[in-house]
């Protein structure tokens, strides 16, 4: 078998040698060719050591091997010209750049860029600067972003802060020019701190964009945003700062009304009111400047734009008289479940059930197989419940159709269901003061939130 391989090998080499030329010209045939090459072995000086005829066979194949390899490379490597080369490089460069046109292989550091310069774009043309004033005094500056533009009445809206505008009564929409028109102010959420103000757009000669707001669960984690204002006043106008979303859903009030948007985009005291952009040019939040300090970097929040845009629907149509969506309850509570016994009862140091009543170190009893739930210690007069027929010492288990498990709950659950003005069933037992313990019956009344 060895003697076969040996001959063909040697006959391969031979025809690969002759046969591989013309095609490496890539269609041309080249002028050098391959000469013929003969090999011969000294048997004297090969250095052969072998046993029998099969090993003195492997040794003559390996030689001859790679002998053969070696020369048919050198032959090869000497034809292969810098014409050719330039020829297969430029063959390359060709198809490469018509995977890159058909998109076959994104570039993806030029698409990067070309997604920052259009929001960039856009945020030069709809990011402002916001002045309030009362009377000529200057009060406070910051950052607005527009959001809406009535062609009809050729009026243009814009999202602030609400403490940006809160102390003034008058209000100035600033361009990097330092040109300025006057603005109306709409409505505010206090609670969210969110403002809208409109200006018209038949004062000013500048080019004005709308910035498109985003679905309500555009922010997530990671994601690349482009946070836009002016820190620290009008010296930095339209500053543009990069980072990513860092979380969703912050609490940093200890009130889940408002859940931030945290991001490590730089931020300072002039940026409130301005936004944060995604890559596709969609305004995700608005930035608020809680924890911008010296001794905390990296951490900055934005109102998401999921509740920005029922404040601004609310204020548009004129539908916010308690200045907030917030649905306020207006009341203190305790939480049973953090200090019923064993014996299902809460003790109080003190209970002013009314004016002419307080009660000290007592226990109350609770509804049988009752756990769980909110105690009343203090009511706001006018408040929502103070009318409602509930009274201090009630105990309420239930909202609608969710049950209390307990305070941060019974809040969650209001604020992702409920605003201001709407309406809701409480689900409470009557608390009496005569005998310190609770009604049988579960009782019902419908509130409206202020």
């Amino acid at each position: 078998m060895k003697k076969t391989l040996l001959i063909l090998s040697i006959s391969i080499f031979g025809i690969l040698a002759f046969s591989l030329a013309p095609k490496l010209a890539f269609g041309t045939s080249p002028s050098t060719t391959i000469p013929v090459t003969t090999t011969t072995i000294d048997s004297t000086t090969s250095g052969l050591n072998y046993t029998d005829l099969d090993d003195l066979i492997d040794q003559i194949y390996a030689e001859l091997r790679a002998q053969i390899y070696a020369e048919i490379y050198a032959e090869l490597s000497q034809m292969i010209g810098d014409d050719l080369y330039k020829d297969i490089y430029a063959a390359v460069i060709a198809r490469f750049d018509e995977l890159v046109d058909a998109g076959t292989i994104p570039l993806v550091i030029n698409e990067f860029q070309d997604q920052i310069d259009a929001v960039v774009a856009v945020a030069d043309a709809s990011v402002f600067g916001v002045s309030t004033y009362l009377g000529t005094v200057g009060q406070s500056l910051g950052s607005g972003v527009v959001y809406r533009y009535d062609e009809i009445a050729d009026v243009y809206y814009l999202i602030t802060n609400h403490h940006v505008v809160d102390g003034g009564d008058n209000y100035r929409i600033v361009f990097e020019d330092e040109s300025w028109v006057e603005a109306t102010l709409l409505g505010v959420d206090v609670e969210a701190d969110i403002a809208v103000l409109s200006f018209s757009g038949a004062n000013t000669d500048q080019t004005i964009v709308v910035s498109p707001l985003a679905s309500d669960d555009a922010a997530k984690p990671g994601q690349i945003i482009l946070a836009v204002g002016n820190p620290r006043g009008y010296n930095f106008y339209g500053s543009i700062t990069m980072g990513v979303v860092s979380g969703i859903g912050r609490d940093v009030d200890n009130d889940p009304f408002v859940l931030y948007v945290q991001h490590d985009a730089s931020i300072n005291s002039g940026n409130s009111g301005g936004p944060i952009y995604n890559l596709d040019g969609e305004v995700v939040g608005i930035n608020v400047s809680k924890y911008v300090s010296s001794d905390i970097e990296g951490m900055g929040f934005s109102i998401p734009i999921s509740l920005v845009k029922r404040i601004i629907e609310r204020i548009e149509a004129d539908d916010l008289a308690q200045q907030t969506i917030k649905p306020r309850l207006q009341a203190s509570w305790l939480d049973v479940f953090t200090v019923v016994d064993a014996d299902n009862e809460v003790f109080l140091a003190s209970l002013d059930v009314d004016p002419l009543t307080n009660l000290t170190n007592v226990k109350i009893k609770l509804p049988t197989s009752v756990t769980k739930g909110l105690l009343i210690r203090t009511l706001e007069v006018s408040g929502t419940l103070y009318d409602a027929g509930i009274t201090v010492g009630d105990l309420i288990v239930k909202v609608g159709d969710h049950d209390i498990a307990n305070w941060y709950d019974l809040y969650v659950y209001l604020y992702a269901n409920y605003e201001s003005g709407d309406t809701a069933t409480i689900w409470y037992y009557d608390f009496q003061a005569g005998s310190l313990n609770y009604g049988s019956t579960l009782l019902s009344t419908t509130i409206t939130f202020q």
